[in-house]
């Protein structure tokens, strides 16, 4: 009886470290941020966040999870090995680019994408992706529908945000959403799409 207990404290109060890769300027650091305090700071950097300095409590379906947050520094900020190290402890990965910073920022993400699957080992993982800065609709230079596409093919939900001014509760749901579905038939969790369409910010 008390075992039992324990498997139910367990899964109701797990731990996910969430690992968040993107080019430089992408606002990875910004979205850790808003997401942990629910604020919006600038100048924010990798290395003002650290290594699972930055928590966040959530509770998404009756159940309550911890998120520890890494942040891999887009360019050569880091060592490869480093990245690879953050890669192999996450359990669940944010990819953003910046949706005003050219198409550099998805050639990023999909190398992000590929390192992930040579590191893990695996071809599925729990992956939101995001595009960042939509307050600058008019400085846009990646279509939305370039995004959505690129999450089609990953299979994979896709929001576009202002961690500038709006709140990031969405990524928080859809991230814990896909962590508990990381076991589950690939079919099962391709078709989102009406789920995805109702939690896209625009």
């Amino acid at each position: 009886k008390n075992s039992k207990a324990m498997a139910t404290a367990a899964k109701t109060n797990q731990r996910i470290g969430v690992t968040v890769m993107g080019e430089g300027g992408a606002g990875k650091s910004t979205t850790i941020w808003k997401i942990t305090y629910g604020e919006f700071k600038e100048n924010l950097s990798s290395s003002t966040i650290g290594v699972f300095d930055y928590t966040k409590d959530v509770r998404v379906d009756d159940s309550t999870f911890v998120l520890d947050f890494m942040e891999v520094e887009g360019g050569s900020g880091q060592s490869q090995e480093y990245k690879d190290l953050f890669i192999r402890e996450g359990k669940a990965f944010l990819l953003i680019y910046s949706m005003i910073a050219g198409h550099g920022g998805l050639e990023q993400v999909k190398e992000c994408y590929e390192r992930i699957k040579v590191v893990k080992g695996v071809d599925r993982f729990p992956l939101i992706l995001i595009g960042n800065k939509i307050n600058k609709e008019s400085e846009r230079t990646i279509l939305k529908d370039s995004g959505k596409q690129l999450a089609d093919q990953w299979k994979c939900p896709f929001v576009e945000v202002s961690a500038k001014l709006e709140d990031l509760d969405v990524v928080v749901e859809l991230l814990v959403n896909q962590y508990q579905k990381r076991d589950q038939p690939l079919e099962d969790i391709a078709d989102e799409s009406d789920r995805k369409k109702k939690c896209e910010i625009s």
